[in-house]
């Protein structure tokens, strides 16, 4: 699914700005957070973002201070317009096709423009990757139809919103116990009318217009429900840094940054970082996200300075 935003007139102009001293990919939270916070350290910054984010069908978005409620896509576009009020910002519609080892150490970007399809490159000293990760839905019929609305997969962030209506927790056949049994522990703070389901017994959600009422079984029951969780398979999509030797089957736990505090967001290659969901292997809410794409900051700024 492709989501149109508007991305303001300074993401459209082409400098000819080919070197940077990093490149962002990935302009959710956590990549804003990092590329506003580099850019105000007078680095030379390039965001780069293919417009895909994994909360496109999200209308609202809880917990993040002074936004609580805010529409994800609303944060993406102010995140965008603060970074770009500095002079060493520089954003591009592109994706991301390939990370090679670059001049000094440094690294090569290969882009293709998400609109006409422009190949270009560009060079950066360093490189953070804030990609996220994307989401496999259980094959359930139209259940795409009420995801964002009527269900959700982050209890914390749209928890409080069912609160004492009667839920449903579907969750994937890949979905390991330990996960499911803290999501049920946890949804059940906010209802104790609770269904969990095994996604390959459904047969398709009963509503209309996102208006959920249940959820039609393979035997034929119906089970009521206005809303619920859906626990989605999850992974980092890490094509674009094969030339590099990562994949994300190479990954223990799908992590693509080192968890150790003292160097948390460093990657197995010198001079890639990376931050968010795609650092850690798992999703996170909005604010986690984000702090972790602040976090690493200092460290960016060091080595550059060295």
């Amino acid at each position: 699914m492709e989501v149109v935003e508007d991305v303001g007139p300074r993401a459209a102009v082409e400098t000819g700005e080919r070197s940077f001293d990093v490149a962002v990919i990935g302009a959710g939270p956590a990549g804003l957070a990092c590329a506003l916070n580099l850019v105000r350290g007078h680095a030379r910054v390039l965001l780069v973002d293919s417009n895909r984010p994994r909360h496109a069908a999200t209308l609202k978005s809880h917990g993040f201070i002074t936004r609580d409620g805010a529409s994800p896509l609303e944060l993406r576009k102010l995140g965008r317009e603060e970074f770009l009020r500095y002079p060493g910002a520089s954003y591009q519609l592109a994706r991301v096709t390939a990370v090679t080892s670059g001049v000094d150490d440094g690294f090569q970007l290969s882009l293709r423009a998400v609109r006409g399809g422009e190949v270009s490159s560009v060079n950066a000293k360093l490189v953070v990757v804030a990609t996220g990760l994307s989401e496999q839905l259980p094959e359930i019929t139209n259940l795409r139809a009420f995801y964002g609305t009527a269900l959700h997969s982050c209890v914390v962030c749209d928890g409080y919103e069912k609160t004492d209506k009667p839920l449903v927790l579907i969750t994937h056949t890949e979905t390991d116990r330990e996960a499911m049994r803290r999501t049920e522990t946890l949804v059940r703070r906010f209802s104790s009318d609770l269904t969990v389901i095994d996604a390959g017994s459904v047969t398709e959600i009963v509503g209309e217009r996102a208006e959920m009422r249940g959820v039609r079984l393979k035997s034929g029951e119906f089970i009521a429900a206005s809303a619920g969780f859906v626990l989605p398979k999850s992974e980092a999509q890490l094509d674009f840094l094969a030339p590099l030797g990562l994949t994300v089957a190479k990954l223990p736990g799908g992590a693509l940054a080192d968890s150790h505090p003292a160097h948390s967001g460093e990657t197995p290659i010198r001079g890639l970082y990376a931050v968010g969901e795609v650092a850690t292997g798992r999703p996170e809410q909005l604010l986690v996200a984000a702090g972790s794409g602040a976090a690493i900051v200092p460290q960016l700024l060091l080595s550059l300075s060295i």
